[in-house]
């Protein structure tokens, strides 16, 4: 054994012959490159506070030699990533490159095999090196990335390249070096069902991996190409995936940057090393931590030795390093000590499935509350999940903490139900009927992680969720988002703008306050039509976790002024991704509705007719009208044709006129004068007269109103899809005005009333 002494006089003469540095956040990490280098002693370098202590070991060089490595523990974020750096280069003069070594967050490509991450890969960065998306020029219209990108250390670059050659024909050292930290707690790679990658747009579905060839089975693969950094956890995927098609980023992490900027600064080199732990979503968890971490160094091991530059002598003689240890449970054991500890914990496990335990309890009734919930649903949740003979225990039941005592019943049920875990059935069913952002997530996170103590595995769990969805609890939500547009005083053109969102129960007659949410929008400032197309995809960014719980069902209800009632909004570019855009309109629903009726105060003798030709609409066809092709014709009878008892839906078979003066004393004026909540026409005159007069008939003939929403939407993907530019789908517009349902935060209707409007009649 060597004495205390004898291994402090070696460490004090490794520390003379440090030339690489390794720098790691997370004690994990730390734990797993520790197992990389051969012979590890602990070293203190001189001076005060933190940061001194290292762990010094050697790894073989490509040339014969060994490295010998400085290895330090810093903290999570650039900040203190750079500091480390700083002070390990202070430590050691002659250091010429840093490795960063560690877990981060993968950028999957589930559309390209080739760029799929996967969790438990490894990305290095390549000569593009470390993004620092954070540091950014920001103004009014965009945000500019303002950090100049820095090239890793050639040398090390030349050692991942000549590593990719030698994997072409077999040779994958790091696989191997992988057993060297199978000692570690959580070494072990976690099952494949434990990889599950979710749609940005639909966080509870699992996307599929894509088949790739390259990938073997139970080993990471190795990615090159930039990484972002940040100091920011990054839990968004939309943004993950900005970060992809804006720089080709393959992960995302916390401290590469600064050490980058740290090495730059002293005139050395760096590379990054990350194993794939998560994919920058809300569903992190530490399955994966250990593994990433081990695979991150086991690669950083092998990169080292790729390159060649080692000292030829070491101190303390040359040792040679131990063969890796295999993972017994990766091998199996022959006395029967596997098997032993299997049985036990098959008989733990047969004993956890007979009741919930009292934390997981305690979180579901800390995660509900009485308030979330109508009696109504809670009964009809209760019913689609309790064992048969419990299932009108609470019918009678008007205690106010209804779903507090439900909860309680259906844990007790494990065991004695005729129908799987009752109470992860609730849950899932209170989840579907859920409108609360925070107890949407936490109900799904409390599913996730009883099921797992339950003993359900992800497929399990899948089709548990898969049985609720299809069964007869309503709950998917429609989300609305309402931008209501109010015409400035001072600035002619332009519009002040509020916003908001509901998420509401298909069906829903009326909106209660419960279901609104208004959404950020500067107050202090007027909007041109221009910009206003602009702030529709900063409000859209703002629904991306309401987007996910409507399984990306979307209605967007622009309130506009009798004046902007002719805009072309359904062709409003809706952002998908850097460069790629698609019309509003194809994408989601998007209708108009009137200012006037909804706010002015001059309006309110229309809301009578308003309301009653509304009731009309899901009644029936009747009283929809196909006026003639020219305005002059239509014009004449227009006032008797659509007010008192007239139609409640309105189809014109031509483009009323632009200029505002005309609208607001003609057709479209007289459409909101007579109270006709629905109306379809053209902003243009249709080139091909006879295929937009078929549609119109079909519209009026054979459609309900309360079905032309979702006709005009398809005419216009039909238009969107085609190649025709004369097709009559690119210029429809909907008016789909509901008097029921209002914003309560834009009520009083005279503190709402037009300015300019009102100046106007006074003149």
């Amino acid at each position: 054994m060597v004495s205390t002494v004898e291994e402090g006089t070696r460490a004090e003469a490794l520390a003379r012959l440090v030339t690489v540095g390794i720098v790691t956040a997370l004690p994990e990490e730390f734990a797993a490159m520790k197992t990389m280098l051969d012979e590890p002693v602990s070293w203190l370098a001189p001076g005060r506070g933190a940061g001194c202590e290292y762990a010094l070991g050697a790894i073989p060089s490509y040339d014969g030699g060994r490295h010998v490595v400085a290895l330090a523990l810093a903290d999570m974020g650039n900040n203190s990533a750079a500091a480390r750096g700083t002070l390990l280069l202070q430590h050691f003069p002659g250091v010429d490159a840093i490795l960063m070594v560690g877990i981060a967050g993968g950028v999957p490509n589930p559309a390209r095999a080739d760029d799929h991450v996967r969790l438990g890969d490894v990305v290095v960065s390549d000569h593009r090196g470390v993004v620092q998306y954070d540091y950014i020029k920001k103004t009014r219209k965009v945000s500019e990335v303002r950090a100049s990108p820095r090239p890793p250390h050639a040398r090390l670059l030349e050692a991942t390249r000549f590593l990719n050659a030698d994997a072409l024909g077999g040779k994958r050292p790091w696989e191997a070096y992988v057993q060297r930290a199978a000692s570690l707690t959580g070494a072990a790679r976690p099952d494949a069902s434990k990889d599950v990658l979710r749609a940005p747009g639909a966080p509870f579905k699992p996307v599929k991996h894509p088949a790739d060839p390259k990938r073997l089975e139970g080993q990471p693969r190795i990615f090159a190409g930039p990484i972002a950094s940040a100091n920011v956890l990054l839990k968004d995927p939309v943004w993950r995936d900005r970060l992809r098609e804006q720089y080709g980023a393959k992960a995302v992490e916390m401290e590469a940057s600064g050490i980058a900027d740290a090495t730059w600064m002293h005139g050395v080199g760096y590379l990054a090393v990350r194993g794939i732990c998560d994919y920058c979503d809300s569903y992190k968890n530490d399955d994966w931590h250990m593994y990433a971490a081990i695979t991150a160094a086991a690669y950083a091991r092998a990169v080292l030795g790729r390159m060649a530059g080692g000292k030829k002598e070491l101190p303390g003689g040359e040792k040679k390093s131990e063969p890796p240890k295999k993972h017994p449970e990766a091998v199996g054991e022959r006395d029967g000590s596997l098997q032993q500890r299997g049985a036990a914990a098959a008989a733990q496990l047969a004993d956890v499935r007979s009741t919930i335990s009292r934390g997981l309890r305690e979180r579901i009734l800390e995660t509900v509350g009485p308030e979330d919930f109508f009696r109504e649903h809670l009964l009809e949740a209760y019913k689609e999940s309790a064992p048969v003979d419990w299932r009108h225990h609470f019918d009678g039941d008007r205690n106010p903490d209804l779903v507090h005592r439900m909860l309680v019943k259906l844990a007790t049920a494990l065991g004695q139900s005729d129908r799987a875990h009752p109470v992860l059935r609730f849950a899932l069913h209170l989840r579907k009927v859920a409108t609360r952002p925070a107890l949407i997530t936490g109900l799904h996170d409390w599913f996730v992680d009883a099921a797992a103590h339950l003993g359900l595995d992800a497929p399990a769990q899948r089709a548990l969720e898969d049985d609720v969805d299809r069964s007869g609890s309503a709950g998917t939500r429609v989300l609305h988002l309402v931008v209501v547009m109010e015409e400035s005083l001072v600035e002619r053109g332009c519009y002040a703008v509020r916003a908001s969102r509901a998420l509401v129960r298909p069906g829903e007659t009326r909106w209660s306050e419960g279901d609104i949410e208004p959404l950020d929008v500067d107050q202090g400032r007027v909007y041109t039509l221009e910009e206003t197309r602009a702030l529709l995809n900063e409000l859209l960014s703002q629904l991306d976790d309401d987007l996910c719980r409507s399984n990306d069902q979307l209605t967007v209800e622009l309130v506009v002024p009798l004046g902007v009632l002719g805009c072309d909004a359904d062709r409003w570019e809706l952002k998908r991704g850097v460069h790629s855009t698609v019309p509003f309109g194809v994408e989601y629903d998007i209708v108009l509705r009137s200012w006037e009726r909804a706010y002015d105060p001059r309006c309110k003798r229309i809301t009578a007719a308003w309301a009653a030709k509304w009731g009309r609409v899901h009644a029936s066809s009747g009283g929809a009208v196909a006026w003639a092709c020219t305005h002059d014709d239509a014009a004449a009878g227009l006032a008797a044709r659509l007010h008192a008892q007239g139609p409640a839906a309105v189809v014109l078979r031509f483009a009323p006129p632009r200029s505002a003066a005309d609208v607001g004393s003609s057709v479209l004026g007289e459409l909101i004068d007579a109270g006709i909540p629905v109306a379809v026409w053209p902003r243009e005159p249709p080139e091909d007269e006879a295929r937009f007069k078929t549609w119109v008939e079909q519209l009026t003939g054979t459609i309900l109103p309360a079905g032309w929403p979702a006709a005009v939407k398809e005419h216009r993907r039909e238009a969107h899809r085609g190649t025709d530019r004369g097709h009559p789908g690119h210029h429809l517009t909907l008016l789909w005005d509901d008097p029921n349902k209002l914003l309560p935060d834009a009520r009083p209707w005279a503190r709402l009333a037009s300015p300019t409007r009102t100046r106007r009649t006074a003149r």
